[in-house]
């Protein structure tokens, strides 16, 4: 997204620690932006990005009364030094070109011609770098672009005729933008945003009040940083704004409902192409019987698909669940479960929208206590998207010495101070028991090695049931024993098991390092779980899981569960003991 870009490039500016603040503020509204808004409302938000400032410097050249041909060598030159301040890589020259359309097109008073201009456009910047047609960025901004060009202006004069023009005129963009780029988004989602249309249309107004006022403070703020503050505190205020209704948007019920699979999946998109041909067709020249037909056929299988009956009632989560292996890509998450709607979390994966999913989907409302096994980021980068509406009671950390939580994760060092924030000694314990007996036992805590996997924290979590029979996993007598590694590494967990041993009767093994082969075997070989759990991407590029550990798993009888092939997981248990589900 250029703005970021642009202002996290613009951040360290030497010399003034007040500028230093402000632009932390804006770069934080902007990075909420960046992880909650829909797609489609990011990339056509990046275009506008350059549509604003151009048309920002060609107001100021007619407001000044400059001759009317330095209108476009002052829109040009200005695009020129926008991509330049945030920084001139490939995206943002795309974004550029494709910004500029719109601009260029007004002021040359000849709408029509915006169609062609942007065919040429897209030729121009393939012959440039041929594997542009391969990025969804470039395939996003052509889909979004042809859309408003070729149709945007019809759907606008047709609500204008039941709909005031303030309405009516973002209402066009945002249908236009969406209807277009839906096939190039299911790919890369597998689902549709039901709600993106409204989100542009409320977002769509606070956008100029970003972009413009944000490139004049990083102009002046090296010259006249006093002046630069406040103007960033308020585009501060507005990207808050714009963040904000892309959060509500993605936390309502079925707000990407999924695409179907196998020839179902490819017959919809074949309808879904082809209706909105016809629709287009229709705008531009007039709808024929046979039309309406089928807009209605492809509008009755959308609307079937996205607005199912039970989407309509909000999910209370999985029920009976007491431990759940979270699905947040390459990183790590745990929950153990302590109340009906409260748990305890280890590590938050690295994306705070999936970390924040994945507790929604469990109901989860109350972190009782929140573990970050160390510094790497795939294991506490996801953290907003934990605590944000869920103040833990407790924060517990491991980590290299030099790991300052509070500074390095700004969301923990923004509670408040009546949250403790511990780096917790071996053998502390602690108990939770609202709902469900829950003992959290700390197994190692280092913090002098020189690898930060190896400082990771270790911990026993012990959950008992009253309600189960004796003799059964989870009873009384029989606590249900989950082992936390972290990102341990192979040396120093044997050393680790040497000094102290390992917990005994493990039944649910969280494996060290996402199933990584420096994990070692022998903590494997040791606790013998019953059941191993590996968070991992999918395709990932560092090899996990290792084939040596997967093969030891299946050599000591363990079921294995990854969140690669599985996805979220959870666990629940009964008299015959644990049972897994997975949770779409």
């Amino acid at each position: 997204m250029l703005l970021i870009r642009g202002l996290s490039g613009a951040v360290s500016v030497p010399g003034h620690p007040e500028v230093l603040s402000g632009y932390r503020c804006f770069a934080w509204a902007l990075s909420l932006i960046l992880h909650s808004l829909l797609p489609s409302l990011i990339e056509t938000i990046s275009g506008a990005n350059c549509a604003l400032v151009m048309g920002a410097l060609m107001g100021l050249v007619r407001l000044v009364r400059a001759p009317r041909w330095t209108t476009v060598p002052v829109a040009v030159i200005g695009l020129v030094l926008f991509v330049l301040l945030v920084h001139p890589e490939p995206s943002v020259i795309r974004a550029g070109v494709m910004g500029s359309i719109a601009a260029v097109s007004l002021f040359a008073g000849r709408g029509r011609a915006a169609f062609s201009l942007l065919c040429l456009c897209v030729l121009g910047l393939l012959v440039f770098d041929p594997f542009y047609a391969t990025e969804p960025a470039f395939q996003l901004s052509a889909a979004a672009t042809a859309g408003i060009v070729v149709i945007g202006t019809r759907i606008r004069e047709r609500l204008e005729t039941f709909l005031p023009a303030i309405l009516a005129a973002p209402l066009a963009l945002a249908f236009s933008a969406q209807l277009f780029v839906t096939p190039v988004l299911l790919p890369l989602s597998a689902a549709v945003n039901t709600y993106a249309v409204p989100a542009n249309v409320l977002a769509a107004p606070f956008v100029p009040f970003i972009t413009v006022p944000g490139t004049l403070a990083a102009v002046i703020s090296t010259t006249l940083p006093w002046v630069a503050v406040p103007i960033l505190w308020c585009c501060g205020l507005a990207a808050a704004c714009l963040g904000m209704i892309g959060r509500v948007a993605a936390g309502l019920p079925q707000a990407a409902a999924p695409w179907p699979e196998g020839w179902v999946g490819w017959g919809l998109v074949v309808l879904y192409i082809f209706a909105a041909l016809v629709l287009a067709w229709g705008l531009v020249d007039r709808f024929r019987r046979w039309h309406v037909v089928l807009l209605a056929v492809a509008a009755a299988a959308m609307l079937a698909l996205v607005l199912p009956v039970t989407a309509l009632v909000p999910s209370r989560g999985v029920d009976q669940w007491r431990v759940a292996l979270c699905d947040v890509g390459q990183g790590d998450m745990l929950v153990v479960r302590t109340q009906e709607s409260a748990g305890v979390v280890v590590d938050t994966g690295e994306d705070p929208l999936l970390a924040d999913e994945c507790l929604r989907k469990l109901g989860v409302e109350t972190v009782e206590a929140l573990l970050l096994t160390h510094e790497h980021r795939d294991h506490y980068g996801g953290t907003p998207g934990v605590i944000e509406d869920r103040a833990p009671g407790l924060i517990l950390h491991a980590g290299s010495a030099g790991w300052d939580v509070e500074t390095e994760v700004e969301s923990v060092g923004e509670l408040p101070p009546s949250i403790p924030v511990h780096r917790p000694q071996v053998g502390e314990s602690f108990e939770f028991t609202r709902g469900l007996s829950v003992r959290l036992t700390i197994w190692a805590a280092e913090a002098h090695h020189a690898e930060a996997n190896d400082n990771s924290l270790v911990a026993l979590i012990e959950t008992v049931d009253p309600d189960l029979p004796e003799g059964t996993v989870g009873s009384v007598d029989e606590p249900l024993r989950v082992l936390t590694l972290g990102d341990l590494e192979e040396e120093v967990a044997a050393s680790w098991l040497r000094r102290t041993g390992a917990p005994e009767g493990v039944h649910l093994l969280k494996v060290a390092h996402h199933g990584a082969a420096n994990g070692g075997t022998e903590v494997l070989e040791v606790t013998r779980p019953a059941l191993a759990l590996i968070g991992v991407g999918e395709d990932n590029t560092y090899g996990h899981p290792s084939a040596e550990i997967i093969a030891k798993l299946e050599d000591l009888g363990a079921a294995v569960y990854r969140t690669d092939l599985h996805g979220t997981v959870v666990f629940t248990l009964n008299a015959g003991g644990l049972d897994a589900t997975a949770v779409p």
